[in-house]
């Protein structure tokens, strides 16, 4: 039984290998765009302000090598390198997490993980994101989840929401919210209560004050310097005023490049209209997990689950990033499904497989939805994608 559990996991694992190779490949940009070259000209220097650690990192290990740190070629391979990094890492987590699941479990896994791959694999390869903060969050999110689930590493559980913060403050918005719910999780079932409510507390507190810290905290004295480094860092020498507005003076500035209101209306109400699929089945799994928790004692937590994702609505109206705003909501419902499900919640995996076996023996057809889930990648941070962009009326 050992071996033939063994060769299971590996063929899973093996699948996971290939797809998430080839959704990499299939989204993975040629070269670095506007955004991603200004990103790089902030640094530490300047002060701490948001949006600057992968810039500081750029300029440390970029000097050791070369004097000409501020050229697109070196930006490039940096970022090239990063992105590599960061598939590897996500296969690791990937194969880990498949791992860590019992063989019950294991094809629920496996099957979230494939469906989360086909999105996520443009955060770390796609033209927008390549060596980006949004791939490091990505990551950083995926490993507190791990430490979660396996119920170990305590101390990453306290610095890792303060690592991506100061990677890039949006992630209070974007991913807090799955931390959020899975210490609460914690707090519900565990029986050492105190280690989850302080890991929370010290979550939430370092999260604001950061968040705060970082909306007050900016400054224009630098703006000639930061903009030359980054038109140098671009290959058409030009510069992604909406972030270095952002950078310089916070909000207020950051709006500026917001494009006309009726365009980003469509731009949200056909990228929701083209998910009903994805959406309908999540409604009628948290349907299935409510019905089930009516006489639970945490019936309050499963009642709150499905709307954590609401905290990443703001980002819509100071940004029009679209896409990595739909990505970080997608990543709530899928990421806590398959935390929930490797921690042992019996609700949500009956809830969850009992959809997956209806879809098996009544509607196999329902497995282009996989197929029609690539046709939203690679995923475009303003435009959501290609796909979606088409339908758009300019």
């Amino acid at each position: 039984m050992q071996a033939v559990k063994f060769k299971t996991t590996t063929g899973y694992k093996l699948i996971f290998i290939v797809i998430t190779i080839v959704m990499s490949l299939r989204c993975v940009g040629k070269e670095l765009v506007t955004s991603l070259t200004t990103a790089l000209a902030f640094s530490y220097e300047y002060g701490f302000y948001d949006k600057s650690l992968v810039g500081s990192m750029y300029k440390l290990i970029a000097g050791f090598f070369t004097d000409d740190v501020y050229s697109y070629n070196v930006a490039f391979i940096f970022s090239a390198i990063l992105m590599l990094l960061g598939i590897i890492i996500y296969i690791i987590m990937g194969n880990v997490l498949l791992g860590k699941a019992d063989e019950a479990r294991r094809e629920a896994v496996f099957i979230i993980l494939i469906f989360f791959t086909i999105f996520a694999a443009s955060i770390i390869t796609a033209e927008d994101y390549i060596g980006s903060a949004q791939s490091f969050l990505l990551i950083t999110l995926l490993i507190y989840i791990y430490c979660l689930i396996v119920n170990k590493v305590s101390a990453l559980l306290f610095v890792i929401p303060i690592i991506a913060m100061v990677t890039d403050s949006d992630f209070a918005l974007e991913y807090m919210s799955i931390i959020i719910v899975l210490l609460l999780y914690r707090i519900y079932t565990s029986t050492n209560k105190t280690k989850y409510k302080a890991i929370l507390f010290v979550n939430l507190i370092s999260t604001i004050l950061l968040y705060i810290y970082f909306i007050i905290s900016h400054t224009a004295l630098y703006e000639d310097v930061i903009r030359t480094r980054a038109k140098a860092l671009s290959s058409e020498y030009e510069v992604k005023e909406g972030l270095l507005k952002y950078y310089m003076y916070g909000f207020a500035g950051g709006m500026d490049s917001m494009p006309e209101p009726i365009i980003c209306i469509q731009r949200i109400v056909y990228m929701i209209l083209l998910l009903i699929p994805f959406i309908v089945f999540f409604v009628i799994m948290y349907r299935r997990v409510w019905k089930a928790t009516i006489s639970s004692s945490n019936r309050l937590f499963y009642r709150i689950l499905p709307f954590g994702s609401i905290l990443v609505i703001p980002l819509f109206i100071y940004s029009n990033n679209y896409g990595t705003w739909f990505f970080a909501m997608l990543s709530y419902y899928v990421l806590t499904t398959l935390a929930l499900i490797l921690m042992g919640d019996e609700h949500v995996y009956t809830a969850f497989n009992g959809i997956i076996n209806t879809i098996k023996t009544k509607y196999k057809w329902l497995i282009i939805l996989l197929i029609y889930a690539v046709f939203f990648t690679p995923i475009d941070s303003v435009k959501v994608g290609q796909f979606v962009n088409n339908f758009v009326i300019r």
